[in-house]
């Protein structure tokens, strides 16, 4: 179902990334102080991580995206909007 409350105030995004194994423990540290992170999973694939983050604006996402890229190279989605189930009704 459509959640305008998702959008309103904040910017949702989902950031892979891809971070060498060396540096895994540095950046999970990292992301421990980083309160617009919301979760992280370790996933397969080109990327080697997925960051669910919720910034207050575009600005906050971009700053936090540049910390991010320290870190490695990064592919970023804005979640528009979220849906329930299968049946894909907004």
């Amino acid at each position: 179902r459509y959640n305008p409350e998702l959008t309103r105030n904040h910017i949702n995004a989902m950031v892979s990334i891809q971070v060498a194994p060396k540096a895994r423990p540095e950046f999970g540290k990292m992301l421990q102080y980083q309160p617009a992170v919301r979760q992280c999973y370790q996933v397969t694939g080109t990327y080697s991580h997925m960051v669910q983050v919720q910034c207050r604006d575009i600005a906050a996402l971009e700053k936090l995206l540049s910390l991010l890229q320290k870190h490695g190279q990064t592919n970023t989605q804005i979640i528009l909007a979220t849906m329930e189930g299968l049946g894909l009704d907004f």
